[in-house]
């Protein structure tokens, strides 16, 4: 289903991994869409801008992507429907055309189907 498999990105303040208070709207949007597809699991992608060592943007992103995973969680997803990855800055953000950091500061949220989680 085309709903299933759209991403959603969620933004972070420099150096932060606190949720940002339309980060939880958005979220809960796709706690709707876990509870409509009982079969999905949840890949959240943590990621972070290029400041900062490597290490240290690894750990940032991991902790972005976890504070996702924990509010789903908090919001009734069962845990065993979460996959956390922090990638630290290794990915940069595809739509970021202007190298505007902030975009890099981002979880990205995507909702698959179980088939392709067993691959």
């Amino acid at each position: 289903a085309e709903e299933v498999e759209r991403l959603h990105k969620i933004y972070f303040d420099y150096d932060s991994y606190e949720l940002r208070e339309e980060s939880r709207t958005y979220l809960t949007s796709i706690v709707s869409i876990l509870n409509r597809v009982p079969e999905a699991k949840i890949s959240i992608d943590g990621h972070a801008s290029q400041e900062g060592s490597r290490w240290y943007n690894e750990r940032l992103a991991y902790r972005r992507a976890k504070a996702v995973a924990d509010y789903l969680v908090e919001q009734g997803v069962d845990a065993d429907r979460v996959i956390v990855v922090g990638h630290g800055s290794l990915v940069p953000n595809e739509e970021n055309v202007n190298g505007e950091l902030s975009l890099d500061r981002r979880v990205e949220v995507k909702v698959v189907e179980e088939s392709e989680t067993q691959k």
